[in-house]
């Protein structure tokens, strides 16, 4: 997910979250990942981000 646009993040990081609930390490992994890139990213990813970890 490094050389995509931020609408394509968004969504990816959304489904990723949606499915969270088919395996086990999905959560442990996006939490990871999110937490890895939201200091280094845009406005809209961060937002979208911080309210995944939220909810996570």
């Amino acid at each position: 997910m490094n050389d995509e646009k931020t609408a394509t993040k968004v969504f990816a990081i959304q489904n990723i979250y949606d499915l969270r609930k088919e395996e086990k390490w999905i959560e442990t992994e996006l939490i990871s990942l999110l937490e890895k890139n939201i200091s280094t990213s845009t406005p809209g990813y961060r937002s979208r981000a911080l309210k995944i970890l939220r909810k996570l």
